[in-house]
């Protein structure tokens, strides 16, 4: 009788404790991603110098991208730009001329990519691009070689006929 009881509180218990089922931080751009680029990048991708054509200064102008094309791809930080070259993994590394930004803020970066570039707390996710496919002109051959057709050296040119 006394395990009819004890049993199903221990599950309740154990189920209600679930470290990792807790809701993860959303990082947004508001809130964690704009404030790490005014102190590591504004000074040189801000709306009056912008160089290389980023301006990191406003969520609009950062999705945009600069003169290379875009800065970031949702979903896919590996893909990003902006994530490569805060990482150090393609050059130009940034910030220029300075040591690498902190682990914690790069990681950081990375989480708001593969988040979907959250621009608040209330925003949705944007969507992933899809993979774009070629569909320029591909020449297209009959399967037909060039010359004449090769033939058999022992093929006799008569028909066999027997009775």
């Amino acid at each position: 009788m006394r395990n009819r009881i004890v049993i199903p509180l221990v599950c309740v218990a154990w189920l209600s404790f679930d470290p990792l089922g807790q809701a993860q931080e959303k990082i947004t751009y508001q809130d964690h991603i704009h404030p790490l680029f005014e102190n590591a990048c504004n000074s040189c991708h801000n709306a009056d110098k912008a160089k290389g054509g980023l301006d990191l200064s406003s969520y609009a102008n950062t999705l945009k991208g600069g003169s290379s094309g875009g800065s970031v791809e949702s979903g896919n930080p590996n893909g990003s730009l902006l994530y490569k070259v805060v990482a150090h993994q393609e050059e130009p590394f940034m910030p220029h001329k300075k040591d690498k930004l902190p682990d914690a803020q790069v990681a950081l970066v990375t989480k708001w990519i593969a988040g979907g570039l959250l621009e608040t707390k209330s925003s949705t996710a944007k969507k992933k691009k899809k993979p774009a496919f070629d569909l320029g002109f591909i020449a297209v051959t009959s399967g037909k070689p060039d010359g004449p057709l090769p033939m058999p050296k022992h093929l006799l040119l008569e028909p066999v006929v027997s009775t």
